[in-house]
């Protein structure tokens, strides 16, 4: 009899003890997100949160105590209250001066380049302050990217891509909130408009690619309907903004060049840009890769910038965008003759 009534308190306690640790998980995971979803947070930006976790081997709901017990260990992945902001460019020392910023030790920062080598020499920072103590909003991690003497900031960026090669940065992706999903969309509109004056005030100019047609300004409204490009400096109306946007449901493309650099910005419809800044140099040979099967390249992956398959590129960008240009004047489109590419190719 006593034997019995111990085996049944025994199975009572271990029950209790499960719900509540059970219980206690959940209840940390709610907390986890609540951080994300108050405030200016959207869904979008959950998505976001979630696909990186997972990409850590860190989702779901028995992973996020291994997430908090480990923090000492993703320093490098999870910036904390003590990064105000960030300072990128993409000078010889950048890879070092982020190293800095990101208060990672020699050896911290060759884990996180070892991790890379099969993400193609990619690392990825999710810039969201999950430690941060109010619960009425979250704080993003402010960018300043330097070029030509002159700094770019991004306010609300919340994920930033690293792009190396031989562990020199060649390229940053940065995903940046650019207005507040509550507000109208008039304000959503100003606040584009401002950004892109901004790009402009500082010198940064409208860029093709070296295989692209130039489009020439007059056919900017067409180009804007029909492929959802901007062409600076000719700035999108009201309505223009709402139909691409809103009617369409498509993300508006601007592409830019300052002082040997490419940065296209792609906004979306949650009020958001992806910005990819890069070196136009590298950016090209990165090109070529994309265009390898027209110019009937092999591994050009393996080659070094200045390889014969890169010089193969050049010869062959501009048979490229003759192709380009004569398709798009059949469609209607007028070329920018006066359009010169603003670096060697």
């Amino acid at each position: 009899m006593r034997l019995s009534i111990f085996i049944s308190l025994t199975i009572i306690i271990s029950l209790v003890v499960f719900l509540f640790f059970y219980f206690y998980q959940l209840r940390k995971k709610s907390c986890l997100k609540h951080r994300l979803l108050s405030g200016n947070a959207d869904h979008q930006r959950l998505q976001h949160y979630d696909q990186y976790l997972q990409h850590l081997g860190l989702a779901g709901r028995k992973n996020i105590q291994h997430l908090e017990s480990q923090q000492h260990d993703l320093n490098h992945l999870i910036l904390k209250q003590e990064i105000p902001s960030l300072a990128l460019s993409f000078a010889q020392d950048a890879l070092s001066a982020l190293q800095q910023q990101l208060m990672l030790s020699p050896q911290q920062l060759e884990r996180l380049l070892a991790s890379t080598q099969q993400s193609q020499h990619t690392f990825e920072l999710i810039l969201t302050d999950l430690l941060h103590q109010s619960k009425d909003q979250i704080r993003d991690i402010p960018i300043h990217f330097k070029c030509s003497e002159q700094y770019l900031t991004f306010q609300n960026s919340y994920i930033l891509s690293c792009y190396l090669r031989h562990k020199q940065i060649y390229a940053y992706h940065i995903r940046d909130i650019w207005a507040n999903p509550e507000v109208s969309l008039e304000h959503v509109y100003t606040q584009y408009i401002e950004k892109h004056c901004q790009f402009m005030h500082l010198g940064w100019k409208n860029y093709y690619y070296p295989h692209e047609a130039r489009y020439a300004l007059s056919s900017a409204a067409k180009l804007l309907i029909e492929e959802q490009r901007m062409i600076a400096p000719q700035l999108l109306s009201y309505q223009q903004f709402y139909q691409c946007l809103i009617e369409q449901g498509q993300a508006i493309h601007s592409c830019w060049y300052l002082d040997g650099v490419v940065m296209e910005i792609l906004f979306t419809a949650d009020y958001s840009a992806l910005i990819e800044l890069s070196k136009a140099d590298y950016l090209s040979f990165y090109q070529a890769h994309y265009l390898a099967k027209h110019c009937e390249i092999q591994d050009i992956a393996d080659g070094d910038l200045y390889s014969d398959e890169f010089q193969i590129y050049k010869e062959k960008a501009a048979d490229l965008r003759d192709l380009a240009e004569q398709a798009a004047v059949t469609q209607g489109y007028e070329i920018d003759q006066d359009y010169q590419d603003p670096y060697a190719v």
